[in-house]
Order: C-alpha cells, then sequence, then structure tokens
C-alpha cells in the first residue's frame, strides 16, 4: 500500500506542470489619468483574471505554471468595465531561479469625451436706460396719475456708479408746485426736483437731471428745454403722501450708486398748490451706469 501511494505521488509530480518562481510583471503607466489596471493570465482555457482594478503598475504573483502568458487591460474610474486594448503578452521564464521583471505595453484605453466647459458668468455692464412713456397727469392739487410711474429694472451686473433722470414732455403753468421724488429698489430716495422754474409757463420740454451736471435747476427763472440739470430741491422742505416714503429727502441721485438697482423703480409727482395743471405727456426714462 505505501509502495502504491508513492508510486500514485510521483506520477501525480510528473504529470503537474513545472511552476516557476514568483515572478513581478511591470506595465508602463497609461497616459490617460486616472485609470486602473487589470491582470490576465492568457494561456490555459482562461482567460484567467490574476489582478483588477489595481492603481499600480507592478504585480508580483507565484505558484503559476511556468511559460504562463500574461497580459494587462486599463479601465476609466468612471466606467470601469470600458477596458483598453490588451497589452503585448509577457511569457514566464521556465523554472526561473530569481524574480523576473517582463514589461507590458497596453494600447490606449477609450475614454468619453469631456463635458464642454461652463460658459463664463454672464456680465451686462455698461449704460442701460429704461423707459416708461406712459404720460403722468398733474392736477390743479395733490398727487398724480399714475402715483407712483414705475419702471421695472432687470438683466445689469456690476456696481452702480450713476445714475439719470430724464423727464419728457414737461409742461405746467406754474412749474414751482411740481414736487418729483425718486425711489430706489431698496427705499433709497431723493427729491430731484422741487419749487423749481418760478410760475413761468413751459409747454413740451424736456430735460435731464444727473450728478454730474454742475447746473442747478432754476428757481426764478424759466426751465429750458434740453438742458442737463442737477437735482435741486429748494426751500421749504416737502413731505410727499403715502404711498411715498417719508422724509426727509436729499436730492443727489449718489444715494443710489453702489445700492440695490434691480427691480421697481418709482417716480412720485405731486402738485403742492391749487389752480395750475401740467403733464409729463411722454413719461420718463431712467439711465443707469454699471461696472
Amino acid at each position: 500500500m505505501k509502495r502504491l501511494s508513492f508510486v500514485a505521488a510521483l506520477l501525480l509530480l510528473l504529470l503537474l506542470p513545472a511552476l516557476a518562481s514568483p515572478i513581478t510583471l511591470a506595465w508602463n503607466p497609461s497616459p490617460t489619468p486616472g485609470v486602473t489596471y487589470n491582470l490576465y493570465r492568457a494561456t490555459g482555457t482562461g482567460p484567467f483574471v490574476i489582478v483588477t482594478n489595481t492603481a499600480q503598475t507592478t504585480v508580483t504573483i507565484s505558484m503559476l505554471p511556468a511559460l504562463s502568458s500574461f497580459y494587462v487591460t486599463a479601465a476609466t474610474s468612471i466606467n470601469p468595465t470600458n477596458e483598453s486594448l490588451p497589452s503585448n503578452t509577457a511569457t514566464t521564464p521556465p523554472l526561473a531561479s530569481a524574480v523576473q521583471q517582463v514589461s507590458l505595453t497596453f494600447g490606449s484605453v477609450a475614454l468619453p469625451p469631456p463635458p464642454p466647459p461652463p460658459p463664463p458668468p454672464a456680465t451686462n455692464t455698461g449704460t442701460r436706460s429704461f423707459t416708461n412713456s406712459t404720460p403722468i397727469t398733474i392736477p390743479d392739487s395733490g398727487a398724480s396719475t399714475p402715483y407712483p410711474s414705475t419702471i421695472t429694472v432687470n438683466g445689469l451686473s456690476g456696481t452702480l456708479t450713476n445714475v439719470s433722470v430724464t423727464i419728457f414732455g414737461f409742461g405746467h403753468t406754474c412749474p414751482n408746485d411740481v414736487d418729483i421724488l425718486l425711489v430706489g429698489p431698496s427705499g433709497d430716495k431723493a427729491m430731484i426736483m422741487s419749487d423749481v422754474g418760478a410760475s413761468i409757463d413751459v409747454n413740451n420740454i424736456t430735460f435731464t437731471l444727473s450728478d454730474l451736471s454742475t447746473t442747478t435747476l432754476p428757481s426764478a427763472t424759466i426751465l429750458i428745454n434740453n438742458m442737463v440739470y442737477q437735482p435741486t430741491d429748494y426751500a421749504p422742505t416737502e413731505v410727499l403722501p403715502a404711498p411715498a416714503p417719508a422724509g426727509p429727502y436729499t436730492s443727489a441721485l449718489s444715494v443710489f450708486t453702489n445700492k440695490v438697482y434691480n427691480g421697481v423703480w418709482s417716480l412720485y409727482v405731486f402738485d403742492d398748490g391749487p389752480g395750475d395743471l401740467g403733464s409729463l405727456a411722454r413719461g420718463w426714462s431712467l439711465t443707469l451706469n454699471t461696472k
């Protein structure tokens, strides 16, 4: 029985293929960043998976038949099943007595095209004008119709650096009675015209109010067509009725700079003396400078 066992063991050894000593396989890194590697044994009925999803470019294996062949593939971390073409095949030497270095070079890995870069943030700076051409009717005393007249500003970016207002088709038999208050989206307010032009009739004139002008609105002389005036509020101090905000008011349009500007701007027109009528026949416009 012992002899039969010895003979059987001997036959088994003769039938087994020779085993290689431990062998280190190395491969060139992929030029594609962010990939992992899969190592396969190509001989036999396989392939046989040796290592999968490794970020290393070397692996040491042992207890495999001598003269085994191996190849490596690369895969993306986004899609591990999307493997590259196989590398060339490397074969372990027969009955190697020392660790062997075998170089493998693989084909390129197919990557999905990168997404397009995001568009740059929208910028809309510079000078923009917004107009409400609806007529504003001024009664012989009291609030205008409408009260207020509004303009909605949107789509601007940057920092607000300057504001100007243009009055279209202004006519009144006593301009000194007319008070005009501008209110911005954040509630800032400026009495841009009050007690100006004396009692001298004007009809259908257009003028602009801007801090950049050095010419104040006249208090005792006629308003001039197509002029650019500095906003002016002469005494006495006026406080407009609700829904206009309460005073006190500045006259400078600089109160709106560096403030919120996208939103609703309101123009309140009020007549504080009886017996005279007027209008802004073609409405008004708002010009904003941002940078």
